[in-house]
């Protein structure tokens, strides 16, 4: 563009000439550099996607991720990215910041074309004007924007900046098999990679628990659809490798030794029936078959940042003063051998190596001064151990040191030993409760001037991990023993076994003769009561029990011999060698037998005696004898002349005697003149009679008349 300025000037004063041109000359300046500065100021294309007529503008936004640009008036002309006529377009080329992740286009004076406005980037998509787009890269990016009208615009060119993904908490840690809840922050939408280990892999907040130390990818979406990505790595303490000894069967009543190893605290469930539910071997009583959960609790990998002081003065607080010189109180010196900052420090190596750093301290005389703190972030509702090593540097007064957290005292002080160089261990538990984020101390209790020279070591803080483990203890009731064929027994009976139900154990006791089959031999033990003793063992419980066997005493029923009798004979008593037994028959009556009830005839008479189990029967045939009569049959008188005559009385058989008697006949002229008593006794068996009879004999008379007379009637007599 040329501009053309045609003056005309008369003077005849040459002086005034030249004044006048040089006022024309400034105001020719002045006019010339207000078109200038009014002009559009155009470069021409350079990408290649743009025709060269083109307006062409480099856009530096790498100042900062959120730098922006402002163009100079631009009227757009030319065509850019295959568009046809009537379009005119101009074209920007854009450099980011690396933090920068989106631009965004926008019309910020002049004319706002008509119409759908939309901006390209690279010659892709149209993007509508005032849309941010993400840009994977700080470029340089060509951006151009066509429209049918040529206004002259002022165009806003802005970066936005990658959103900043944090996470809450910054360094996450868990114990083997449990989880920690992450979040994180910064975008709109998150993906998580990889999925092992997540509960979800999109969202804000999941809940992760990988088995080993995993970094997971988080790529974040921002309200523009942009992303970013971060990463956080998940620590995972281990679990303590906890060993258990089998379980086992006892006997109700019985003890069991449970054992468990690799932890450095226990903790057994159900603890009712333990002796101590919180030691490596509590002993189990049990009373039913019981399965126990041991937990194994040890810290396995500390949160602490330069617990070791491996990495000098760095990583923690202190109200001491560090200083190469230890003769003042409440100076501190991270070094190798305390005797090279005080001459009266012992030489001593470090806990672990004995010859890598650690905190060597003359003891300040102020109480619960902080020798060493840190800041941590914990997880919440765990337990921690908080535990560090500790020697005196000097005999004299050692320090008594104390955990805290927060602020507040933890456990009870603890002092260093006066021998110098020995290292010994302290901790405490601690549980997290609600907090997430802590300060850990450890404060000195003595404020001895005098001695009270320490060192510490290998700060330890970290979550007790657990590992669980079950053991069972079988639980067995002792068996029921039944026995069988236990008597009574008489002691005549033949040996016999006594059956245990269940069989298989041994016996003991009076009348036992063999030990394993329970043989009972009555005759050998004799009459009695006898406690039998029988011991069994199931291979769990041991049961000796005792049963009593009773033994009667063999009894005889042998019957004492009586009789014959006859049947009028009184009754008798019946005997046995056994008494006390019954007596049956004919004629019995109670233990009497009667003949007379009995009758004349054979009788068996039977006889049962029992003791117990003892038992006898015997019979007897009991004779009785019919009664006999002997009631003689009156003869006579006789004639010592007469013949002899047969006796006779009421029961036959009998035998006779007196006078005259010959056999069963009476013979007068034996027996002679006068009286005779004649006996007859009859026997049958156990039946006797006698009767006597007097017969009479009258001696002969001789009628041979004496003669007289005759006489007269009148003769006297």
């Amino acid at each position: 563009m040329e501009t053309h300025l045609h003056l005309t000037v008369k003077s005849d004063d040459a002086s005034d000439i030249h004044k006048i041109r040089k006022c024309l000359t400034l105001l020719i300046s002045i006019v010339l550099l207000v078109f200038f500065i009014t002009l559009p100021q155009v470069h021409y294309a350079q990408s290649g996607l743009c025709e060269s007529a083109v307006p062409f503008e480099i856009v530096d936004l790498s100042s900062s991720a959120s730098a922006t640009w402002t163009s100079p008036i631009i009227t757009r002309t030319d065509l850019c990215c295959s568009y046809s006529s009537p379009e005119n377009c101009l074209e920007f080329e854009i450099t980011l910041h690396p933090n920068s992740t989106a631009i965004n286009f926008e019309i910020i004076s002049g004319t706002i074309p008509s119409g759908d406005l939309f901006y390209q980037i690279n010659c892709g998509l149209p993007i509508p004007v005032g849309t941010p787009v993400c840009l994977s890269s700080i470029g340089p990016h060509t951006l151009t924007f066509c429209n049918p009208e040529t206004d002259a615009n002022t165009y806003l060119v802005s970066s936005i900046p990658a959103s900043t993904i944090s996470f809450m908490p910054n360094n996450p840690y868990i114990c083997e098999n449990d989880s920690i809840e992450l979040s994180v922050s910064g975008a709109n939408t998150y993906l998580w990679a990889p999925a092992t280990g997540l509960s979800a892999t999109t969202g804000a907040n999941i809940i992760a628990f990988p088995t080993s130390p995993t970094t997971y990818n988080i790529t974040a979406t921002d309200i523009y659809g942009c992303t970013s990505t971060n990463s956080i790595t998940v620590e995972v303490c281990d679990a303590p490798s906890l060993v258990t000894e089998p379980g086992g069967d006892i006997c109700i009543g019985e003890s069991f030794q449970l054992e468990a190893n690799g932890a450095l605290f226990y903790e057994w469930t159900p603890a009712g029936s333990l002796n101590d539910a919180n030691i490596s071997n509590p002993v189990a009583t049990p009373t039913v078959t019981t399965e126990y959960v041991v937990t194994g609790y040890d810290a396995t990998c500390t949160v602490i940042q330069n617990g070791d002081f491996s990495n000098g003065n760095t990583g923690f607080t202190t109200a001491y003063n560090y200083s190469t010189n230890l003769y003042p109180e409440g100076n501190y010196m991270i070094g190798t051998n305390p005797n090279d900052y005080h001459s009266n420090f012992s030489h001593c190596g470090d806990h672990t190596t004995g010859s890598e750093n650690f905190m060597i301290v003359n003891g300040n005389t102020v109480a619960n001064q902080e020798v060493w703190c840190q800041n941590i972030h914990v997880n919440p509702n765990t337990d921690y151990l908080f535990s560090t090593w500790i020697t005196s540097v000097h005999p004299s007064n050692p320090a008594i040191l104390q955990f805290s957290i927060n602020g507040t005292l933890l456990g009870s002080p603890f002092g260093a030993t006066a021998t110098t160089c020995e290292w010994n261990e302290f901790y405490e538990t601690w549980n997290s409760g609600s907090n997430t984020s802590i300060q850990i101390c450890i404060v000195n209790q003595n404020t001895i001037a005098n001695g009270n020279d320490f060192a510490i070591d290998d700060i330890y803080f970290a979550p007790l991990c657990s590992a669980k483990d079950t053991v069972e203890v079988i639980v067995h009731n002792p068996p029921i023993i039944n026995f069988l064929n236990v008597g009574p027994f008489c002691e005549t009976d033949a040996a016999s076994n006594i059956i245990a139900d269940p069989t298989g154990g041994t016996w003991s006791g009076t009348g036992i003769t063999d030990v394993n089959n329970g043989t009972f031999d009555p005759s050998i033990a004799g009459d009695g009561n006898y406690t039998i003793f029988y011991s069994y063992n199931d291979g769990y419980c041991q049961v000796d029990t005792s049963i009593t066997i009773h033994v009667d005493a063999v009894v005889d029923a042998t019957i004492m011999p009586v009789g014959p009798f006859c049947e009028t004979d009184a009754a008798v008593v019946l005997n046995a060698v056994s008494p006390g037994g019954t007596w049956s028959g004919t004629g019995v009556v109670g233990n009497n037998f009667d003949p007379n009830i009995a009758d004349a005839g054979d009788h068996i008479i039977t006889y049962n005696v029992i003791n117990g189990a003892c038992s006898d029967t015997d019979t007897k045939i009991i004779h009785v004898d019919a009664v006999v009569n002997a009631t003689i049959t009156p003869v006579g008188p006789f004639c010592e002349t007469d013949a002899a005559v047969v006796l006779n009385a009421v029961s036959l058989g009998g035998t006779w005697s007196g006078t005259g008697v010959v056999g069963n006949t009476f013979d007068p002229i034996i027996a002679g003149a006068g009286d005779h008593i004649i006996t007859y006794n009859v026997i049958n068996g156990a039946c006797s009679d006698t009767d006597t009879e007097t017969i009479h004999v009258d001696a002969v008379v001789n009628a041979t008349i004496t003669p007289v007379g005759p006489f007269c009637e009148t003769d006297a007599a």
